[in-house]
């Protein structure tokens, strides 16, 4: 396998992880949303800043053991983390909205 290839794939590995880690914080954090008090959804946005943190700790800790080249990976990973956390925002603002337009 040549180098190009070991990029793409180590890439897209660290997407596809990255990406897998935001929808489990997203579900984790609609659950705070679904209580409605501030306290509980501040807890969930730190409890997703925590398992981003410990998903990027872990493949640099991990970085030897990985067949795939570190830096794509871990690029790959904090762009699915960055990408997935701005869809889920983006969602629950879209549907937040769609709630008050009806209560109105």
């Amino acid at each position: 396998m040549d180098h190009t290839t070991q990029i793409i794939i180590g890439a897209l590995a660290g997407l596809v992880l990255g990406g897998l880690v935001s929808l489990v914080s997203g579900m984790l954090s609609l659950r705070g949303l679904k209580k409605g008090s501030a306290g509980a959804v501040t807890a969930w946005a730190a409890v997703r800043m925590a398992l981003d943190l410990v998903t990027l700790g872990g493949l640099y800790l991990l970085r030897h053991n990985i067949p795939l080249p570190f830096e794509p990976t871990i690029i790959g990973a904090a762009v699915g983390l960055s990408l997935g956390g701005i869809l889920f925002a983006a969602w629950v603002s879209r549907r937040m909205n769609g709630q008050d337009k009806e209560q109105m």
